[in-house]
Order: structure tokens, then sequence, then C-alpha cells
């Protein structure tokens, strides 16, 4: 899925999505499986660290010295999407990659939106699953991500006859315990309630299950909390801090509801945020809470869930479902991490949380995806369990490979930045590596610099009084000295908040000030950088003790 909100550096080459469920692919056959979910996160190389087969569902004690906690298999409600447009991903799959989820969902229609013929990749990689998938396995496909710029109110008839009419033609061609019944709405382009609402509509009138993937936020906008006792102001979005999917709930013409819990930030579920665990008993917590024996009469805000509908809280499989520095279970968000020990965090977590889970339905946990479960090491991600998401969390009887401990962090090199904000707002420097990587640096205690002021920061390796700078640090580990800015931008704030928890909206910040190639960072330089978000002009000098 694309993102709600849309990271910054929009250069002529690039435009990067907070993905939820598949960002942009342009993807090729073989090992690589092009860019994520999340962003344009490149390509990595393959994982030459010691590795060790698991079987998680063994529960018992692995070969690292890890005991991991597991979920029990037919527990809960098992979602997950496979991206049918990331070749090298889909070609990763196992058998147990289709068989072991409840439902799967293949992403996304692209040109059968137009057409009553479905885009040929999609009907390749459903044919091959479906022979896999076994009886009572559900089937969706899915609309919008990368591809849902193009829907509107306006096409809404056009897209569920065609979209429909290739369904039936597929379905003609597949045995029947395994044929496409349900229509996945991932739409994250901002579309209003009239058209998911007549979308839902549509393909319910068709006779297809309906599901949707909206984003929950608050509707208190960036930094509000929910009480999921009272979650009056939950939303559940297609883009910014609105309830656009609400109408289509409360008219009953949604069967699920798989709620991306990663990739929005900026706002609590009773406290907890999407990089904590503790949010996914909170987000289910408020969603029971939103579920009402009738829905009739309401317009959807507050959002008013019925009965019948059930829900999966949405989780990326690892760091290569989001990619770095985004919001996610996956922490820390850049650098090395712990992908078994992180695994086995999350299992204990959702058990936990399966009591609230189940509490009114059926419920469960959805992923994204099973390309980058099984294939973490194209996503660049050399830190994951292969497997591991659907062994642990799943129940699958696959034994995973996890990538052994990861290596200590480089030394950080002693690095200083003074910053000269001569504009008429507040703001910071943001830097963004060739790994699509996104650091923000700003005054003491990482507060948005105010207008006219000078201030300077450096890395933890800095000599005090010099104040630490988080951006700085996230930014030099794991790669030490040197590190490489590919852009320098400008992010804009009305007040002094904290930069790296604040980072600014599509619209609102961000202003690519440097291109490339920006500058190479070495230990005991001092970066000296004035920058306007007015203009939209900085500059960059580099100077060494």
């Amino acid at each position: 899925m694309n993102s709600l909100i849309q990271r910054l550096f929009i250069a002529s080459t690039c435009l990067i999505g907070l993905a939820s469920c598949g960002g942009g692919n342009d993807l090729t056959s073989g090992s690589s499986a092009g860019v994520t979910s999340a962003s344009a996160v490149t390509a990595g190389t393959s994982n030459s660290a010691t590795t060790t087969s698991v079987t998680a569902t063994k529960a018992a004690m692995d070969k690292v010295g890890n005991s991991f906690a597991t979920v029990p298999a037919g527990s809960m409600l098992r979602v997950a999407y496979i991206d049918a447009t990331a070749s090298g991903g889909l070609a990763a799959i196992p058998a147990t990659g289709y068989s072991t989820p409840d439902i799967l969902i293949y992403a996304f229609v692209q040109s059968g939106l137009t057409s009553p013929t479905l885009d040929s990749y999609l009907v390749s990689a459903i044919t091959n699953g479906a022979s896999q998938q076994g009886a009572g396995k559900q089937t969706f496909i899915s609309l919008g991500g990368q591809f849902g710029a193009s829907i509107s109110l306006a096409n809404v008839p056009s897209i569920v006859s065609n979209v429909s009419a290739g369904i039936k033609a597929l379905n003609a061609t597949l045995p029947k315990a395994n044929q496409v019944v349900g229509v996945d709405l991932d739409l994250e382009q901002s579309q209003d309630s009239a058209t998911i609402a007549a979308l839902a509509a549509g393909f319910k009138q068709a006779g297809f299950l309906v599901s949707i993937a909206p984003q929950p936020v608050t509707l208190s906008g960036p930094d509000g909390t929910v009480d999921p006792n009272n979650p009056s102001n939950l939303g559940l979005s297609a883009g910014g801090f609105n309830n656009q999917f609400g109408q289509a709930i409360a008219s009953g013409n949604v069967d699920y509801i798989f709620a991306q819990a990663y990739n929005t930030g900026n706002f609590t579920v009773g406290g907890c945020n999407e990089n904590q665990l503790c949010f996914i008993g909170q987000l289910a917590t408020a969603l029971n809470n939103a579920q009402k024996a009738s829905c009739s009469g309401s317009s959807g805000t507050p959002l008013c869930i019925p009965s019948k509908t059930k829900y999966a809280i949405g989780l990326p499989s690892s760091r290569a479902g989001v990619g770095e520095n985004h919001a996610s279970i996956w922490q820390p968000a850049s650098g090395a991490y712990d992908g078994a020990a992180g695994l086995s965090a999350l299992a204990t977590s959702i058990n936990a949380a399966l009591p609230i889970l189940q509490k009114n339905n059926n419920n469960g946990i959805m992923v994204w995806s099973q390309d980058t479960d099984y294939l973490p090491t194209g996503y660049g991600d050399q830190y994951a369990c292969i497997g591991g998401f659907n062994s642990v969390i799943f129940g699958s009887t696959l034994a995973m490979t996890c990538p052994g401990a990861p290596p200590p962090p480089s030394p950080l090199p002693a690095f200083t930045m003074v910053i000269t904000n001569t504009g008429s707002t507040y703001a910071s420097v943001i830097l963004q590596t060739s790994a699509w990587q996104y650091d923000y640096v700003g005054g003491p205690s990482n507060l948005a610099i105010a207008p006219g002021a000078t201030v300077t920061v450096g890395t933890s390796a800095v000599s005090p009084p010099v104040p630490v700078s988080k951006g700085l640090d996230a930014f030099f580990d794991p790669q030490g000295a040197p590190a490489t800015a590919e852009r320098i931008a400008i992010g804009n704030y009305a007040s002094a908040l904290d930069v790296t928890a604040n980072n600014p909206l599509n619209g609102s910040g961000g202003t690519v000030c440097l291109g490339p190639p920006a500058g190479t960072f070495t230990a005991g330089q001092t970066a000296t950088i004035s920058l306007n978000g007015q203009t939209g002009k900085c500059s960059l000098n580099l100077s060494t003790k």
C-alpha cells in the first residue's frame, strides 16, 4: 500500500511514499524484489551472516540461545498480502506462504481498472497461488496502492464493472474452492468518503466480500491521542488525519477492516504509538469499542463499526516491509536490529492481545507482505528471519532461517553541525541517505530551530557542552564515517516541536534545498548550514578541525 503521509524530497528522480502495503514497483525477475511497500528501499545484497534454521512452532530453544514465543496456529484470523507486481519476491514464496493464511490478498489491479481483463501478473499470481491455498481459504484482489490515484467517484461504475468482469473471467479458470471471492480497497490517495462508500456498495452488490485497508489515525490531528475505551476521535483514513472510510463501514458494506498499524506516526492510542508493541492491543480495544449492534443512521463519524464486521491489525513482516526510519514495531528504525528477538516479543504481545482480538469476533493480524517475509534481503533487510512472520505469528510448520546476532555498531564519529535559520518559521535540517533513510536535525533537545536563531549540535562523540543531536547520531549509525547525504531538505514547523517525533507533513515542509551531490561528512568535520524555509534555499560549508 502507498502511505498516508508522503515523505519529502520530491525531485525529478524520486517521489518517496511512506507505504504500507505496496509502494511503486518496477520489478524484474530473479532475486531482486524491487521497491518495498513502504517506500523506495534500495534492494540489498544477500545476507552473508551466519544463519540458523529455527522451527518456531515448537517454541523451543533455538541454536542462537533465544527462547521463542509463538502464536498458537489457528488461534486468530490470519490475513496476508501478496505483492503480485514484485516478481522476485513472488518467486520466493513457498507453498506454506499460500496455505497458512486464512485470507490472501493479491495486489494490485492496474490496467484492470479500465479494462474488463485483469492484469496478467495478477492472473498469473492468483492462478499459481490458488492451487496451493487449500480449501476454506479465501482469495481477495486489491485495488489501490500505487495505482490508486486515478480512482474517483466519477469512475466508480466503470471500475466496478471492469474489475467484476475480470474476476469472473479469472474464476472460470480456477477450482471452485479457490476462486476470488473478495475485493480489497487499499485507497491511500485521499479519496473522499463518497468514492469509498460507492466502491464498497458496488462490489457488495456485485456479490463480493469487501475489505478495506485504512490507516488508523486520530481526528485530533498530529500529536493527538485516542482513548481506546471511548474512541470518538478514532479515524480510518485514506490520507491525512481524516475518517474517509467511516461512511462505507457504517453502511454495512464492509466485511473486513485491515487496519495498517504502521507508517503513519505522530499520534497514539492509549498512550502507545506505532513503534510500540502495546499499540496492537490498544488499537484492538479501540476497534472493539467502536463496534455497535447497529450503525443505522450513522454518518460514519464518530466511527461506527457494525458488529458483524471483522478486523485485523496490519503489521509489516519485518523492516523489509516498511524500510528504514518509518513508524513500525521494528525498532530501532535504522541500523542493526535483532529480527528473531523482535518476532518473539511480537508473538508475546499478540498472545496477550488474543482475548481482546477475539472479544467481539474472530479478528486477528494482517501482514504486508508474503514477498517481504520470504525475501527480506531483496528489500535491503539482512536482519530479518526468512519466513519468520509466517512461522512465529501465523503458525507455519516450515522452519524459518534467521541471521546470526547483529554485529556491534560502528563507533560514531565526532561531527558538529552549526545551523542558522534565516527564515520566518521554525525549521530543521533533513538528511537523506542513499538507502532512503531520513534523519531530522534540530537544535538542543531536538527542537525545531527558531526564526533567526543559530544553534550548534553534534553527535554523541562530540565533547560537551555541545548538545547531542539524535538525528546526527542516526545519520552516522551504522555507517560510521564517512556518511553521504544524497539530499538535504528543510523541514518547516509552526513551533519548537521535537523534530525527531514530529516530521513535517507533505505540503508543509521538506523542501529540497540541496540535491546530489549534497555532501560527504567525515569524522572531525563541522558542517555550517544556513536555511530558509520560505525561499527553499540553503547553503552548506564543510570544514575540518
